[in-house]
């Protein structure tokens, strides 16, 4: 049942996502981790703050995705994605 839930909660995500309405999609994003915790979507909710010109939460969000899936494939690029977002901070 969860990961039905959760799968549901993904496909309506990546649709608004794909328009361009990324705080509707970063809640759905949140509902589907929270029914099964797959840190993929955390590093989606991390790119809907950076793309909304969040880059505060983007990091946060980052870097929980690192912290859930330290062997993610993609580590150097959210870490270059991390810097970038520190960056705009600073600035």
């Amino acid at each position: 049942v969860q990961k039905t839930k959760a799968k549901e909660h993904f496909e309506t995500a990546s649709r608004l996502y794909d328009v361009g309405k990324y705080a509707e999609a970063i809640e759905e994003y949140q509902k589907a981790y929270l029914n099964v915790e797959d840190p993929v979507f955390l590093f989606n909710i991390a790119q809907c703050y950076r793309l909304s010109d969040q880059p505060a939460e983007a990091v946060r969000f980052y870097r929980n995705y690192l912290r859930r899936a330290p062997n993610a494939p993609n580590r150097a690029a959210v870490e270059g994605r991390i810097a970038e977002m520190e960056k705009l901070i600073e600035e």
